[in-house]
């Protein structure tokens, strides 16, 4: 035995042996101190252009839109920190628009800076806060110079956001945009109206003790992936719950649909689909004009009858196309996307990468029938999540009309203007009337056309008007009655004197005023070259635009202001 330790043949394989165990200890721990962190860094930086994006296609969707539009945009709330062995830390973004102020998304990179990107006065600005610095990734159209007959149009615009929110966590939030008013003063403006709200909406709580119809749990929980019976069966797939809508209303991502529903409680082992087997879903009887439904298919796309029953013993059979839910977009007719989730569960391995979706469809029935309730198709791959009917308001008279040119008290040179104004929502006909009176009392109106479309916005007169004091109006119509716009004045003068604008200041309000300085001094340059003499106190981030300047050239400046109120909802 005392050879045995004396023995020096022995030496050799554990010397190679700890060599390796320590090659391989200073290769895991290399991977894992530089080339994880360097990965989820890229992965994390990767995230933020995305969140960029977003941003972007926000401010591009806020220029285009007008007042009664909306759209929705998707917002990525956290990078996806996987290797190929490794997992990192679920870090969840912060999403929040404050009332009149801004629109910002942050988050605490793990590997990479900290960013803050923020949307304020039509601007996108990256803040950064390591360096306490932020820069102005896209400027806003504050400000644009255009000539003006003889002399220069000066258009100052603002965005105001009318609505406030919060949501943290991960996955997608979407922000759902309205356009709610865009309001104009000064030369030439253009008046928009509100958003219509022409339906109202009934919920069918499809958990109630009434109906008591949910009967399969679509849905599992991150870490607890045993909690549900599938969605897809033996597949082993299901809906994340975190991802979900919580219990209770929201509304589709599509921007189209503005159409609410009753989501049911997508937490641990409760119910949250009907498994279609032929229920009867009742509901309040009444003159529906639509029926909504959130659904998904488990296995490929199936097209069924869904059947509405009236209250006189008749029914109609609707065939709808119930999607895939690894369906890429909603297709065909009758189809929104409800939800997009960016991952599902399987109950063995956990989180899967594909992409799956809920989808909305409807149901046009018949609203001079009183309907009572509506058979389910029989196939148990169609799950229903919810269900909503949709009642359209009684007909009304149209909206009354908005002015827009000329301005109320203009005067003018031009003895045949073009007359400009916002359609009233509803009407199937305009009627432009011109008179020297005020109360168009003497029947006999200098200009009355009463054959403009339902959709027009715009007439300009064959005769000319002959020097003098004018009041003009637009009146709104349909089978339902009239509605007549305010009275604006205006003046036609031979020769037409401007009054020369002596300054206009433009306040920017900001917490991030490093970006304005340098947007601000730019646009002062463009400003002096487009031949306007402006000024700038950076210290308090004014600009102020002057209407004479001892410098040759510069001409007389007309201003208007314009404003969109921008509401933004995050769901």
């Amino acid at each position: 035995m005392r050879s045995l330790y004396t023995d020096e043949r022995g030496v050799s394989p554990v010397v190679a042996t700890l060599l390796l165990i320590s090659l391989f200890i200073g290769v895991y721990a290399i991977y894992m101190n530089v080339t994880i962190p360097s990965e989820f860094a890229t992965k994390e930086k990767e995230h933020m252009s995305e969140v960029r994006d977003s941003f972007l296609r926000l401010q591009s969707a806020v220029q285009e839109m007008s007042a009664g539009e909306s759209r929705s945009i998707s917002v990525p709330m956290s990078a996806n920190l996987v290797s190929g062995t490794v997992r990192g830390p679920g870090i969840g973004g912060r999403l929040v628009v404050i009332e009149n102020e801004s629109l910002y998304y942050e988050i605490q990179n793990a590997y990479y800076s900290p960013q803050t990107y923020i949307y304020e006065n039509g601007a996108v600005i990256l803040y950064q806060p390591r360096e306490n610095k932020s820069i102005m990734v896209s400027p806003p159209t504050m400000v644009s110079v255009v000539p003006y007959g003889d002399n220069v149009k000066v258009t100052i615009r603002s965005v105001r956001l009318m609505s406030s929110g919060e949501v943290t966590g991960t996955g997608t939030e979407t922000l759902a945009v309205s356009i709610i008013t865009s309001e104009t003063s000064g030369g030439n403006p253009n008046g928009v109206s509100g958003m219509p709200g022409d339906s109202t909406y009934t919920h069918v709580d499809l958990s109630s003790s009434g109906l008591n119809l949910l009967n399969f749990d679509g849905t599992s929980t991150e870490g607890v992936w045993t909690d549900t019976e599938n969605f897809n069966g033996g597949w082993g797939h299901s809906f994340p719950t975190e991802e979900m809508p919580s219990a209770g209303e929201f509304i589709c991502e599509d921007a189209s649909c503005s159409v609410t529903f009753l989501a049911p409680d997508p937490t641990g082992t409760a119910k949250n689909f009907i498994k279609c087997s032929a229920e009867t879903v009742d509901f309040t009887d009444g003159e529906y004009d639509k029926i909504h439904i959130i659904a998904a298919s488990n296995y490929g796309d199936i097209t069924k009858d869904f059947t509405v029953n009236y209250t006189d013993e008749t029914s109609t059979d609707f065939s709808r196309t119930v999607e895939a839910w690894e369906e890429a977009v909603a297709g065909g007719d009758y189809h929104h996307t409800a939800k997009t989730f960016t991952h599902r569960h399987h109950y063995t391995t956990g989180n899967d990468s594909a992409t799956v979706r809920l989808f909305h469809i409807w149901l046009d029935t018949d609203e001079t029938k009183t309907a009572t309730s509506m058979d389910l198709p029989t196939d148990v791959n169609i799950k229903v999540m919810a269900v909503t009917l949709e009642e359209a308001a009684a007909a009304q008279p149209p909206d009354k009309p908005t002015l827009s040119s000329p301005s109320d008290g203009t005067t003018t040179n031009d003895n045949t203007p073009a007359f400009t104004w916002t359609a009233g929502s509803g009407a199937t006909s305009h009627r432009l009337v011109i008179d020297n009176d005020p109360d168009f009392a003497d029947e006999e109106n200098i200009y009355d056309n009463a054959n403009l479309g339902g959709s027009a916005t715009s007439c300009t007169i064959e005769n000319e008007l002959p020097y003098d004091n004018y009041y003009w109006k637009v009146i709104a119509v349909n089978a339902q009655g009239e509605n007549e716009s305010d009275v604006w004045t205006f003046e036609v003068v031979e020769e037409l004197v401007e009054e020369l604008l002596e300054k206009v200041t433009i306040v920017i309000q900001s917490n991030y005023p490093d970006a304005w300085r340098d947007y601000l001094v730019g646009l002062v340059e463009q400003l002096r070259d487009d031949g306007i003499y402006a000024t700038i106190d950076l210290q308090n981030l004014q600009l102020t635009v002057h209407g004479e300047s001892t410098d040759p050239g510069v001409k007389d400046i007309y201003v208007v202001r314009e404003s969109k109120d921008v509401s933004i909802a995050i769901s």
